[in-house]
């Protein structure tokens, strides 16, 4: 198989005071992340070009549901509130990730970050955006930049576990 490239997104995730995890994501995961997290905790960095497997849309839907859960309160797939149900979801999908495949042939521009970039200490442990680091790192600023995080994730393959 080919290769593929597409335009990726490096983002930091809160997910509470004490634990900022940056996760390298193909852009179709934008709008899940935030209606997963919220605005206030996804902060977008960088915005990069990694080559991908080619994606099969069935498989990365069944991925995308299991990996980004039901909303706790509707209990609906996120999945689904964001890109809809069945042949209407996977064709919204299909032209996201058309997009993010369109994307990664032009000049890619640096994501204006809402707030300061602090990436966690342990960057590195968090290869696959892994979570259980809470605690660690508490009041510690080690100077370390979202491109630092990027570096750290650059090995890592963005649609394995995040």
């Amino acid at each position: 198989m080919n290769a593929i490239k597409v335009l990726c997104l490096l983002v930091i995730i809160e997910q509470n005071p004490m634990s900022k995890v940056p996760k390298l994501v193909p852009a179709w995961h934008e709008e899940l992340l935030l209606e997963k997290f919220g605005e206030d905790r996804v902060k977008m960095q960088e915005q990069v070009v990694r080559e991908l497997a080619p994606v099969v849309l069935e498989e990365e839907i069944q991925r995308l549901m299991a990996q980004y859960g039901v909303d706790e309160e509707t209990r609906v797939p996120i999945f689904q509130t964001v890109y809809g149900r069945g042949s209407a979801g996977a064709r919204r999908l299909q032209a996201a990730i058309d997009e993010a495949v369109a994307a990664a042939e032009k000049p890619v521009k640096a994501a204006k970050a809402k707030a300061p970039a602090k990436a966690p200490a342990k960057a590195k442990a968090h290869e696959a955006g892994a979570a259980g680091d809470e605690g660690e790192g508490e009041g510690e600023d080690t100077g370390a930049s979202a491109g630092a995080a990027l570096e750290a994730l650059s090995g890592a393959d963005p649609l394995s576990n995040h």
